[in-house]
């Protein structure tokens, strides 16, 4: 694999260099699949302070190449650059044509055919794949002003970061002309064309809004509802931050075979269409989660759009702080979602989960070059940045962190800024020295673990401390801003907070006092980190841990709850907690959850329970708990209220996890109509769940896959059929998905992880414990031949085996770590092996029924 990476020392140095830049970029695609590769004609002017310099492409060639008139040589396009090393001391003017591929793996210009024959293409460029489409300085301090020509069939639809300035048309074609952009970042620049489907409205302020759908997702668009939050979204923001949309209009396009699950372009925000565009029932999770991605989205036109980071290191900031706007936003504007809630069990479980992998990094990682600061966009950017955030705001107020924030914003604006920058506006806003704070935070990895030391003289509490120790063995501690809540059972049989003290945990000792719990009676819970303001392991005291485990449901507080279950979750992924008692709890427990999106998703109760069970369990206990936590699953699904999410989520939570006969054999009379279950709607998601759990089990017949594919005819139907098909517990079936999934073809990215879904069965082990060896073959032959680096890392996590935890196998794979793989390959593998090693300690520890 050919690298065309960037390292911070040039990229520094290139910034000091260029400046003012200016872009007219041409560009001609065409609807005949069978073209390869488009046109680019790229005219750059610039200032330059050096001889020399270069601009990033990832071209297939350069026809030609002009420096202020005259041809650069043949040569200066290598290694993905294109070295001008004749540059003027001031202006200079550089015109490149060039030709490059189409992407079928989701990053520069990605283009896909869908299901009925239309073409649809899209830019997608975050953070260091502007260049794959254009020549350009591709880095983020080096911001410049841009004007689009897109040229393209004229039936298509034309969508860029800035307003349509004109359009002409000439045998069958139509070159659109946006207007010039304001001084943006180049992986920020976007445009998409294609027989999109559009709705519009215009905001009371006089901003257009557009949306834009595939024909085939149309009839699903729920486009008042993106509206609606689009115009909440924008109005909260503006006053928040004190400033106008940066930009004159609000375009989102919702994009097939999307990578994530958006990109925030200044005025054209993409999005993965499959998360927003629902076939089947939409329950308020999803609701909350289409909220949680469009403020998101927004809330980075001003936080990295208008101001930008700096440098590729301090990129994790404009993440983090859209996971906090998008709180505090949504929780403005929807209170009934109980946005924390879900923070605190679902999106900060991925947090905690990485910064427990060997892959650990601070959140404000070193200078690295841009392919290491691309693998830390993950679960500490994200969530543990979001969190640390939220102990600034309790570090230093509320108000200091807006009034930091406005300030950030005014002295920045249309310019780069850096973390330090950043702290600096909320020192003055707050008059507080945050050196320390921000070291101690941000600058190291890992966490700290904060257990509750209680002390009982007659039924009363004599005394209680925090504790606080790192994970990593160093003395490590952190300015903890953190609530201990203390709660007893009333005579309605609910938990209810009867105390509540707020503390900073001491940096100079790892024990802290709270006096003021002193001589009240010993609750039946102290909850550490009651109102989860922090972040960090919490450990609950034994007596505050037996009430969670019997009567946690009648903790009336959703977030509360919440903090609860993900204490738990985190004790049975360290083997103290085993995984039947989780399931037990969650069998008790989460049929009273009253926020459907704790319950819902991979990282939702019921999502935890299917991995505590297929992943965390022993083999001699999982058919006991299956059948525990199915049996609550069914009788929940025949007794909720008709068509209500809770009997949804949980007759989906029942479709996946069915094997008995009995079950197995309900799913087929439901499948074909002959039972039905009063009020539970038997969507297109719901058949498919039934399809992959018949499937699974070798109960579906090529013609039965066949039908259903036919009922559904979208591209993810179609990814279906193939999951389907790979989860049959056969030879033959595995053989196929392996090939498909790993062939050098031209099949997209999204068709190979359909495969590697279905193929990856974790009550298979016998069918998949001989691709161990192939997976060794194919991760190296995936690191040194021709694939994309997004391939290369999508396809090495995805297909690892997991299941397989047998000695030899991992052996096997730790050997993997001895060969010449590059740096992301290897930690890529360190993590996956990371886990195999806590899957078997946390099935050792529930076998022995006790921790391990």
């Amino acid at each position: 694999m050919q690298s065309d990476d960037q390292f911070p020392e040039e990229a520094e140095q290139r910034a000091k260099d260029i400046s003012n830049v200016h872009y007219e970029v041409a560009v001609t695609v065409s609807d005949d699949p069978s073209e390869e590769v488009f046109s680019c004609s790229t005219t750059i002017h610039f200032l330059s302070a050096s001889a020399s310099t270069w601009v990033d492409c990832d071209a297939v060639n350069v026809e030609q190449a002009v420096l202020n008139g005259s041809p650069l040589p043949h040569d200066a396009f290598r290694n993905f650059r294109i070295f001008c090393e004749d540059c003027r001391t001031g202006e200079n003017t550089l015109e490149i044509q060039a030709s490059f591929r189409y992407s079928r793996a989701g990053i520069g210009l990605h283009r896909t055919v869908d299901t009925d024959g239309r073409l649809y293409m899209y830019t997608n460029c975050e953070p260091f794949d502007a260049h794959r489409w254009f020549p350009c300085f591709d880095q983020p301090d080096i911001k410049g002003r841009f004007v689009l020509h897109l040229t393209a069939p004229e039936k298509w639809v034309a969508i860029s970061n800035y307003p349509v300035h004109s359009v002409s048309s000439a045998a069958g074609r139509a070159t659109t002309v946006f207007e010039e952009t304001l001084p943006i970042s180049t992986y920020l620049m976007a445009w998409c064309t294609g027989p999109f489907v559009s709705r519009h409205r215009m905001t009371a302020t006089g901003i257009p809004l557009g949306i834009y759908v595939r024909a085939t997702l149309e009839p699903f668009l729920d486009d008042a509802f993106i509206f609606d939050v689009t115009e909440q979204g924008l109005v909260y923001y503006t006053e928040l931050f004190g400033r106008p949309l940066p930009c004159p209009k609000y375009d989102q396009v919702l994009c097939p075979e999307f990578n994530s699950g958006a990109m925030e372009n200044l005025g054209c925000v993409t999005f993965r269409d499959e998360l927003c565009v629902f076939k089947g029932k939409k329950t308020d999770a999803q609701k909350d989660m289409m909220m949680e991605f469009i403020l998101h989205e927004m809330a980075h036109m001003w936080f990295g759009d208008e101001v930008t980071l700096r440098q590729w290191k301090d990129l994790w900031l404009n993440e983090s702080s859209a996971d906090l706007f998008e709180k505090l936003s949504q929780e403005a504007i929807s209170p009934e979602s109980h946005v924390w809630a879900t923070f605190a069990n679902g999106r900060k479980s991925w947090g905690l989960a990485d910064d427990q992998l060997p892959s650990s990094h601070p959140i404000a990682d070193v200078a690295k070059p841009v392919s290491r600061a691309l693998e830390n966009f993950d679960g500490i950017s994200y969530a543990k940045g979001g969190a640390a955030l939220r102990q600034l705001i309790a570090f230093i107020g509320y108000p200091s962190f807006i009034s930091g924030l406005r300030s950030y914003f005014a002295r920045y604006a249309c310019s780069n800024a850096s973390l330090e920058e950043y702290l600096h506006e909320m020192e003055i806003a707050s008059g507080r020295t945050l050196r320390e704070w921000a070291h101690a935070w941000l600058e190291t990895q890992g966490m700290n673990t904060i257990v509750a030391e209680v002390g009982e003289t007659g039924g009363n509490v004599s005394s209680l401390s925090l504790r606080q120790s790192h994970g990593a063995g160093d003395d490590l501690l952190r300015p903890h801003v953190i609530r201990v809540g203390a709660y007893s059972m009333n005579g309605e049989g609910v938990l209810e907070r009867l105390h509540q003290e707020e503390a900073t945990l001491s940096v100079s000792s790892p024990t802290t006092v709270l006096a003021g719990f002193n001589s009240r009676p010993v609750p039946d819970l102290l909850l550490v980190n009651d109102d989860d303001l922090t972040y960090g392991k919490i450990r609950l005291d034994p007596h505050s841990l037996e009430t969670v485990r019997t009567h946690l449901s009648a903790l009336a507080d959703p977030l509360a709850r919440a903090t609860c279950w993900g204490i738990l979750w985190d004790m049975v992924r360290d083997g103290e907690l085993t995984a039947g008692t989780y399931i037990a709890c969650i069998v008790e427990h989460a049929p009273e959850e009253t926020v459907m999106a704790v319950l819902e998703g991979t990282r939702g109760l019921l999502g935890k329970a299917k991995t505590a069970l297929t992943r965390y369990a022993a083999e001699s206990n999982r058919f006991a708990y299956r059948e525990h936590l199915t049996a609550q699953a069914r009788r929940i699904m025949l007794s909720s209220r008709e068509g209500s999410d809770s009997q949804y989520l949980w007759a989906r939570s029942f479709i996946s996890l069915a094997e008995s006969k009995d079950e197995l054999e309900l799913l087929q009379h439901l499948l074909d109509g002959s039972v039905e279950i009063t009020g539970l709607l038997l969507d297109q998601v719901v058949r498919w769940d039934i399809i992959f759990a018949l499937a699974s089990h070798g109960m579906c017949e090529p013609e039965l896959l066949n039908a259903e594919a036919l009922r559904d005819t979208t591209d993810q139907g179609q990814r279906n059929l193939i999951t389907a098909k790979a989860l049959q517990p056969s030879r033959e079936a595995k053989e196929e998905a392996w090939r498909n999934a790993t062939a050098s073809t031209n099949a997209s990215l999204y068709e190979r992880i359909a495969w590697l879904e279905g193929f990856q069965r974790w009550d298979q082990k016998e069918l998949l414990s001989p691709y161990v060896t192939q997976y060794c073959t194919f991760v190296e032959e995936l690191w040194t031949g021709t694939w994309s680096a997004v391939e290369a890392r999508e396809l090495t996590r995805l297909a690892f085996p997991l299941h397989v935890t047998d000695a030899a196998s991992l052996a096997e794979l730790e050997k993997l770590l001895e060969g010449d793989l590059p740096d992301p390959a290897v930690r890529i593998l360190r993590d996956s092996i990371d886990e195999m090693h806590r899957v078997i300690r946390a099935n050792a520890c529930d076998a022995a029924g006790t921790p391990g």
